[in-house]
Formats: structure tokens, sequence, C-alpha cells
């Protein structure tokens, strides 16, 4: 069973690479799933969240308010230092359980793929055998989370300057895919990383 982490910038098409990689037979995992897990209502890590940042963060239900929380984190690198501190430990652990589940499965499958664009920064870069660095334009990624999160062109060039700030734009990685390509070009260029990785490819 191969692990591959994919990391990349904000608005680099991680997603999309990663969907297409299940469409070729690989599992996924999100960093973002992993993350909505832990923070369900009434868990443990939800209460430490609501104790350090506050009941304003959440509705009356006990939802974490994920935007309102991103907004503030996206503005002051010391919350998000603290969110960070946090989730990363509990977001490892529950990586690292996962891929055994996964490897000790009857048949496991030949890759997992894992989307965390904070993967060396929470240290789960040592649970992967190889790292795939997604990238595209800057302007191109503007305009995709302008779209995607409905956010003026401020707030988008505000969080993708806190993430190049955090040292997330540029990864060290094994392999590299520039998806400010067309669709075939792109589905050509996963599959033979796919191949690859499963040992049929050159």
């Amino acid at each position: 069973m191969t692990v591959l982490g994919i990391v990349g910038p904000m608005g680099s098409g991680k997603t999309f690479v990663l969907e297409i990689l299940g469409r070729l037979g690989a599992v996924t995992i999100k960093a973002d799933d992993l993350s909505r897990e832990l923070l369900q209502p009434g868990a443990a890590l939800t209460g430490k969240i609501r104790q350090t940042f506050g009941d304003e963060f959440f509705d009356s239900e006990g939802n974490l308010l994920r935007s309102r929380l991103a907004e503030l984190i996206f503005a002051s690198e010391e919350a998000r230092q603290r969110l960070n501190d946090i989730m990363y430990p509990a977001m490892v652990v529950l990586l690292q359980q996962r891929l055994a589940q996964l490897r000790e499965a009857t048949a496991p499958p030949a890759v997992v793929a894992v989307e965390a664009a904070n993967l060396y920064e929470m240290g789960a870069d040592r649970l992967v055998h190889h790292i795939l660095n997604v990238t595209a334009p800057r302007p191109v990624r503007e305009q995709r989370i302008r779209n995607r999160d409905n956010l003026t062109v401020a707030e988008t060039r505000r969080r993708l300057d806190a993430h190049a700030a955090a040292g997330l734009d540029d990864s060290r990685a094994d392999f590299e895919i520039n998806t400010d390509t067309n669709a075939g070009q792109l589905q050509g260029e996963v599959e033979a990383l796919y191949q690859r990785l499963t040992g049929r490819g050159t």
C-alpha cells in the first residue's frame, strides 16, 4: 500500500486531483474531513475550541461556525497557531488510525491519497511514502477561491497571503502537477502518476 500526500497552495486544485485519483481506484482522505470528524458537537476537542475561542464561534446546536473561525485565523497568526496546537496532534493520530485500518484490511488498496495542505506543518509527512505538490498561478487560484467561497478580492488575497506567510505554498515534493491546463492533459498527468505509484508505469 503506497500512501501519497497531496500538498499545495489554496486554490491550486488539490481536491480535483484527489477526485481523479479516487476515480482511478485510490482510497482518498481529506484533512478537512478529519477535522470535521473531530469537531462534532459534544466532542472533547470541540469543547476545547469553545473554551479557547469563545461561544460566538458556535451555533445554538453546538456546531462550530467554521467560516467565522476561518475569518479569525486568517486575520491573526496567533489565533491560527492556537487552533493548530489543538487540532494537529489529534488529526495526526486519527490519520494514523485510518491508514492502519486500511493497511490491515483483507485487501489493502494499492494507493491511498491524503490531501492536506498542512501535511508538513502538522507533522503528518512521516506517514506518507511520496508527496505530490499541486500548483497553479496565483491569479488562477485567486479566481477559483473567489468563485468557490464567494469572497471579495481583498478577502481572497488576505487568505492567500496568510497561507503563503505560514509557509504552505512552497512544499518539498517528489512530484508536481500544474492544474492550469485543459482537463484532458490534467487527467493524463494524474493517470500517469497513479500508474507509477502502482508500479505499472515507467
